[in-house]
């Protein structure tokens, strides 16, 4: 067979000793990461990437066997998508996005073996944004600029795709310190901190969902899909090469990520991004609020914010998708959320001004206790969401397959009739918890077709207004 040589095969005949397949000289990224053979030292672009409609990207040896090209030549390999490294307002900082498609490394068609293979790939970030981790290697760095996960919209589309984040998203988790975010995009050179690529890709990301459809497309996008398809995948790209190593930044990014329901072909759906980001939050201790005491009190509001958010949308993953939520009660002893884990007042005055454009929330401080009145609510009613989720499921299982945990054995043997009595006094916890709501849950039918300066309040609130029906009626059911 071919591949295979008999040992006890005749030497005498050569044709069999000839037909093993010898690897390849050289393999381009693409063909490197699906691990298929690759002609690119014959041709460039290899037939692969030719066929496939890729950008053949091929990284040069650590041994040079060419002479390197003239600086001129060299430059003409930098991204097109490469920021001058100045300080410059956000406008100036960015350049604009001309399609969506995935952007290359511009190489010159008249010598491609001998510059494709010996210049390392190069590029320069945004000032505000952290630069390249240590720890990822050329090659990947040229696949990540292959790809265009190192790219940014223009600036519009990011001050658009920023604004629709924070007026439907934060309040919905509010996994930011915003005036450390805001800080750093303020400061443009670094001075006032940096901000994570793979948290600013995601943050993107989960603003496509909101913003006005002429704003994507001027960023060069077809449709909705379209721009949310390409903004996931360079999020994901970059949390599949391991370039974000923080894991509490992994945490709030991951959260982002599992906002994402478009693609039903991708084995990894949307409980495969929340379940990562537990596991990563179990590792940064966000479920202990004894470790919280080790950082600063404006650390420690945050990491409240990031664990209540990870409980909450464990909770509504769980009742969608039909399965146990990963956290249980017993798990963690966080306390519940108040007024105070919210730190807008933190903000400096000076940014303030400079992104009240951008984030609705800065300066007005009535919105700013109506979001956090939802998120506080919404955090209160998934506590009785968790107990039903536990009692539904154990049930569920029961019936079904006669398997109960060792913590359902007692409740099941003690009383046959418990699962109806859980679930009716779970009915008036809900009432309670429904009357006790603030007037800014309650979702009221506008009767003016103008939208209001507070869209993000009122959508929250329908959402809440949603997760409490939905939960009636499923007791009831």
């Amino acid at each position: 067979m071919d591949g295979f040589i008999d040992k006890d095969c005749d030497r005498s005949n050569p044709i069999k000793h000839t037909r093993s397949r010898r690897r390849a000289a050289r393999a381009c990224m693409p063909c490197r990461a699906r691990k298929v053979r690759c002609d690119v030292s014959e041709k460039w672009p290899c037939g692969n990437c030719t066929w496939d409609h890729r950008d053949c990207v091929v990284l040069g040896r650590r041994t040079r066997r060419f002479a390197l090209p003239s600086l001129a030549a060299r430059s003409q390999l930098t991204t097109s998508r490469t920021v001058k490294s100045e300080p410059k307002p956000v406008s100036e900082a960015c350049e604009p996005l001309e399609s969506p498609a995935r952007t290359s490394v511009s190489t010159a068609h008249s010598s491609p073996q001998r510059e494709l293979f010996d210049i390392e790939p190069r590029i320069q970030l945004q000032a505000f944004i952290k630069p390249l981790p240590t720890q990822i290697e050329p090659r990947d760095v040229a696949y990540l600029i292959s790809m265009g996960a190192l790219s940014l919209p223009g600036v519009e589309s990011q001050n658009a795709l920023l604004r629709a984040y924070f007026e439907f998203t934060y309040p919905y988790m509010p996994i930011l310190d915003i005036s450390d975010f805001l800080g750093a995009l303020t400061g443009q050179n670094g001075s006032l901190g940096h901000v994570s690529l793979f948290l600013f890709q995601a943050i993107l990301f989960s603003g496509a969902a909101h913003v006005q459809l002429d704003c994507l497309k001027a960023a060069g996008f077809a449709t909705r899909e379209q721009a949310r398809e390409e903004l996931f995948r360079r999020v994901r790209l970059l949390y599949d090469l391991n370039y974000e190593s923080d894991p509490f930044v992994l945490v709030q990014g991951l959260l982002l990520m599992s906002l994402r329901y478009d693609d039903q072909d991708d084995h990894r759906k949307t409980w495969h991004w929340i379940d990562v980001a537990f596991s990563q939050a179990f590792m940064c201790q966000l479920h202990r609020d004894s470790e919280h005491r080790l950082f600063s009190v404006r650390a420690r509001k945050l990491r409240r914010r990031v664990w209540w958010s990870c409980f909450i949308r464990d909770q509504l993953t769980s009742v969608e998708m039909k399965r146990l939520p990963r956290i249980r009660d017993g798990e963690y002893d966080v306390p519940t959320l108040d007024d105070d884990d919210f730190e807008f007042e933190d903000v400096h005055p000076e940014f303030a001004t400079l992104w009240r454009a951008t984030c609705p929330y800065i300066g007005d401080e009535p919105r700013q206790k109506d979001m956090a009145t939802l998120f506080i609510a919404k955090a209160s009613l998934c506590h009785i969401l968790a107990e039903y989720s536990f009692i539904c499921h154990s049930i569920n299982s029961y019936a079904t397959t006669g398997i109960l945990s060792d913590q359902l054995i007692e409740s099941h043997s003690s009383n046959n009739n418990s699962g109806n009595d859980r679930l009716s006094s779970l009915k008036h916890k809900l009432e309670a918890w429904n009357e006790a709501l603030p007037d800014c849950c309650r979702y009221r039918l506008r009767k003016k077709i103008n939208v209001p300066e507070n869209t993000g309040i009122e959508w929250n609130a329908m959402v809440l207004q949603v997760m409490y029906r939905s939960l009636v009626l499923s007791i009831e059911r």
